[in-house]
């Protein structure tokens, strides 16, 4: 993208560990490369899926990854995603309002020859923030195996619209530390957020 423009890439590799690791690396190399070649979302993940589906797709390395695209013009707020596989991200309004910036797709490699995916709108108003996370934020259980959860999740952001970013990642990691309550995650966290300033 362009100095105007900026670009949101999010995504998890299934499985743990080394394997998991390397593919990722590749998978960011492909991705850096496309996006310095200006290519367009849909064929940023058809050239991903190509090659995670090349060296990725038999047993014992089988490995997909859910992924999340989106890039926005930093001055409308205007922008365009793709989604394979990954959690809806959040848009969370000024007013407290949550939008699922939602695209059902498979994940990257899943299949040989990925369909040309859907690239959907989305327009960010000032003062509205976008959350971005991969399933471990939700997925983690409490002591009696209790998963935190989308609703969870949802509820807390509807109350904190006013933060600013680095505030409200750090609610929001503080929520995952307690309702972990000092046990041993089954799955790592990334997060990030965007927000687009208020007017004036």
């Amino acid at each position: 993208p362009d100095k105007n423009t900026v670009c949101i890439i999010i995504g998890d590799v299934t499985g743990h560990g080394v394997s998991s690791a390397l593919v990722m690396a590749m998978a960011k190399a492909i991705v850096y490369q496309s996006v310095r070649e200006g290519r367009d979302l849909a064929n940023l993940f058809a050239d991903l899926n190509r090659a995670i589906y090349a060296y990725f797709s038999r047993p014992p390395v089988r490995k997909m990854i859910t992924l999340f695209a989106a890039t926005m013009d930093l001055a409308t707020g205007k922008g365009l995603f793709v989604n394979a596989g990954h959690n809806f991200p959040i848009m969370l309004g000024a007013d407290g309002s949550c939008t699922d910036l939602a695209s059902v797709n498979l994940p990257v490699g899943a299949m040989k020859n990925i369909r040309r995916l859907d690239t959907c709108e989305f327009s960010l108003n000032p003062g509205a923030t976008i959350v971005f996370y991969t399933d471990g934020l939700i997925e983690v259980t409490d002591p009696a195996k209790e998963q935190y959860g989308y609703s969870r999740l949802k509820d807390m952001l509807a109350t904190r619209a006013a933060l600013e970013p680095e505030k409200l990642a750090g609610d929001l990691m503080a929520a995952y530390d307690a309702w972990l309550a000092g046990g041993e995650p089954d799955d790592d966290v990334t997060l990030i957020i965007l927000q687009r300033q208020a007017v004036v």
